[in-house]
Order: C-alpha cells, then structure tokens, then sequence
C-alpha cells in the first residue's frame, strides 16, 4: 500500500507543476507524430516492395524467385530496424540511469509490478 501512496505523491507532484505538463503533451504529440510517420514510411516501404516485385517479373525472373528476393529485402529490413531500435532504447536507458530520482521511481515500479505479479499467481 505504500507504494501506492508514493506513486500517487509522484503523479500529483508531476501533475502540479506546469512545465511538466507541457512536457508530458509535447512528448504525447512526438510519439503521435512519430507513430503517423511510421505508418507512411511503412506504406512507402510496402509499395517500393510491390514495385520491385513486379519489375522483377517483368524481368523474366519466376514468381517464386522474385517473392524471395522481395522477403529477404524485407528481412534485412527488419533486422536493421531492430537493431537500431535496440540501440537506441539501450542509449536512452544509460542517458537516464545517473538520475537519482529515475533510481528511486524504478524502484517504486519494480516492487509495484512484483506486488501485481505475486498476487495473480495466488
């Protein structure tokens, strides 16, 4: 119960004070964008596929070869978007690990999550 109480001392600090709210729907608006311009670089992606797909059949290649060139474009893809997601996430964690506050919060929330996950296996 009291990390309940520390985390709603948390909130209510955080909500109170402007700079912070500004903050937090600035940060709400980025991954907004950020997740619309996802959505239309992958449509681009998608179709760059197609186009290639169909240019190599028009180039003789067989249905199934050009489906497996295409998939492995789209593999490599992948793989290089994960690894640079991968990067990054681990850039952001290092950057905010030295704050003394974020160490006393990550407690909070491991022992809120621990709390949750004890009592669903009871």
């Amino acid at each position: 119960m009291d990390i309940l109480v520390e985390i709603c001392k948390i909130a209510r600090l955080i909500a109170g004070n402007l700079l912070y709210r500004r903050f937090i729907s600035n940060m709400a608006a980025v991954v907004l964008f950020a997740m619309i311009t996802g959505m239309l670089v992958a449509t681009l992606f998608l179709s760059g596929c197609y186009a290639t797909y169909i240019t190599l059949l028009r180039h003789g290649f067989e249905t199934d070869t050009a489906a497996l060139i295409v998939g492995g474009i789209i593999t490599l893809a992948t793989v290089l978007s994960a690894i640079f997601t991968l990067h990054f996430i681990h850039r952001v964690r290092n950057a905010l690990l030295p704050l003394p506050a974020n160490r006393h919060v990550g407690r909070i929330a491991s022992a809120f999550m621990d709390g949750f996950t004890e009592s669903d296996h009871k």
